[in-house]
């Protein structure tokens, strides 16, 4: 269960580089963790990055009604 890890279960965490907040802790995992296995976002090679999937674009319009 989310709740029993360790880990904050939600939390803001600014990112250094990009000076831009993300959901943080054991939510964030999750769904994070989610989205790569929708194959919604992958990882880009030698990096931290990642990059929204055409079928990822197309999930967050259909479920969502977000553009991007």
């Amino acid at each position: 269960m989310i709740r029993k890890k360790r880990r904050s279960f939600s939390r803001a965490c600014l990112d250094w580089s990009e000076r831009q907040y993300h959901l943080a802790g054991a939510l964030g995992e999750q769904i994070a963790s989610r989205l790569f296995e929708l194959e919604w976002i992958v990882r880009l090679p030698r990096t931290r990055a990642v990059k929204i999937t055409e079928k990822g674009r197309a999930g967050f319009r259909d479920y969502f009604h977000l553009s991007v």
